[in-house]
């Protein structure tokens, strides 16, 4: 197809939400299925390894990613069979493999080919995949089992349940799933840094502070985890700390949080509102399939305080 065959395409996913820019509209020609119904496409594009919107050009690349971008824009447009009023807007959320393969290549900014496929799966979900080659019929990149959903489905919604933010920035914190036991120094110069930043009133001591900020660099990690906290009454320090550090963020670091205690005969029961039952605490917490992370506060309350 010719380059207004492609503007047509890239004017359609802007109306379904995501609007290209000039640096991202990398395709120069597609094709698809003349007869609506294989769901593939070829098309083409020029290698990008540069910044084209640096001056300074510092940003260098063997294949810049706004080309793998290509690859999954030619995808998209593949799972529609050619027929542009079917096309969704459609965000991946999961990449299950990537290769870039450059042995050898001498990669020059040249046009290059992508084939691009769709697979349904399931009803209403596909995976997507495809390859970029070189003009010497080279595979360089290859994009598998990429699982997108639809743009309208995502949490940019307007009226998700999950609140974010009007601006992001950019929060580097160390990465507590890689670390080992010689990693333990870095652990605690940053637990010790995290408690120095807290008011003083909120210290009490820095027990609780060390492990609601091992909690916090948790859910940095992983925002979307299920909180469980086994909690009573000599554990109420550490709740405050953890409502005012964690749970009040905005937008919130965890999927779930759930709040129990233990009964005498051992029965999980849900922490409601204290000030509307008058302490008791009366609702057994139902079974959930799976918790992330389990909190419990009184094994370090009590270790610190014997």
């Amino acid at each position: 197809m010719t380059n207004k065959a492609c503007e047509m395409w890239y004017n359609k996913l802007a109306k379904e939400g995501l609007s290209f820019g000039p640096a991202f509209r990398t395709l120069t020609e597609i094709s698809t299925d003349r007869g609506k119904k294989r769901t593939c496409a070829i098309a083409k594009s020029v290698l990008q390894q540069s910044n084209l919107a640096s001056k300074d050009q510092i940003s260098m690349y063997e294949i810049h990613p706004t080309t793998i971008d290509s690859v999954l824009q030619a995808a998209i447009i593949a799972s529609t069979a050619g027929r542009v009023q079917s096309l969704c807007g459609k965000v991946p959320v999961l990449i299950r493999e990537l290769d870039i393969l450059l042995r050898g290549t001498g990669l020059t900014a040249d046009i290059y080919t992508i084939f691009a496929s769709s697979t349904d799966v399931g009803f209403g979900t596909s995976t997507l995949g495809g390859e970029l080659i070189s003009c010497k019929g080279k595979v360089i990149a290859q994009l598998r089992d990429v699982r997108p959903v639809n743009y309208t489905e995502t949490l940019l919604r307007p009226d998700s349940r999950v609140i974010r933010d009007p601006a992001l920035r950019i929060l580097w914190k160390p990465d507590i799933s890689i670390m080992k036991s010689k990693d333990s120094g870095l652990l605690a110069d940053y637990l010790k840094y995290f408690a120095e930043q807290l008011p003083p009133s909120s210290l009490g001591s820095l027990e609780l502070p060390f492990f609601v900020g091992a909690v916090d660099l948790i859910t940095h990690k992983n925002g979307r985890l299920k909180l469980l906290d086994l909690c009573n009454d000599t554990s109420e320090s550490f709740q405050t700390l953890l409502e005012n550090l964690l749970l009040e963020k905005t937008p919130q670091h965890f999927e779930t949080y759930t709040r129990t205690t233990i009964s005498a005969t051992g029965t999980l029961l849900l922490h409601t509102d204290q000030k509307q039952t008058n302490g008791h605490i009366h609702k057994t917490l139902k079974r959930e399939p799976v918790y992330d992370l389990v909190l419990i506060a009184e094994v370090i309350y009590l270790a610190f305080k014997i």
